[in-house]
């Protein structure tokens, strides 16, 4: 993609080829970028090489396991064996995150979502790995 306000007098002008898009997951139309950039695509491992989504978490009953984190006492919401924040999503917010939510994470209700048909939470090996730390389910 070549950048043509040295060639052309209109500002903000730019060329860039179908081919180019390509080359970037999901073949955004982001005819801005420069070709570093896009090359970073090509030239590095991707995020899904080490990450991957399986999707929301769900309790099976957010009345009963999900709380707003001004719901919950200060040194429970801080004991990531009680409570874990839980991002639900929704609408994007200009100045803060979707982290509103806590959700029951206390060892019985763990086994409650396993057991669960309707239940899905993160696998535990995926918790394990930051060594007790609080993460986002």
């Amino acid at each position: 993609m070549a950048d043509m306000k040295s060639n052309n007098p209109v500002p903000n002008f730019y060329r860039a080829s179908g081919e180019d898009f390509k080359k970037i997951p999901g073949s955004p139309i982001a005819y801005w970028v420069n070709d570093e950039y896009r090359d970073s695509f090509l030239n590095n491992e991707r995020l899904s090489d080490y990450f991957f989504s399986d999707g929301l978490t769900k309790t099976g009953n957010n009345n009963k396991f999900l709380r707003y984190h001004w719901e919950i006492s200060n040194h429970v919401a801080k004991n990531p064996d009680l409570y874990r924040i839980c991002v639900k999503g929704g609408d994007a917010r200009d100045y803060y995150g979707n982290t509103d939510n806590m959700i029951n994470w206390h060892p019985k209700t763990r086994e409650h979502y396993r057991s669960d048909h309707v239940a899905r939470i993160t696998p535990e090996y995926l918790c394990s790995r930051m060594h007790g730390r609080a993460v986002l389910p």
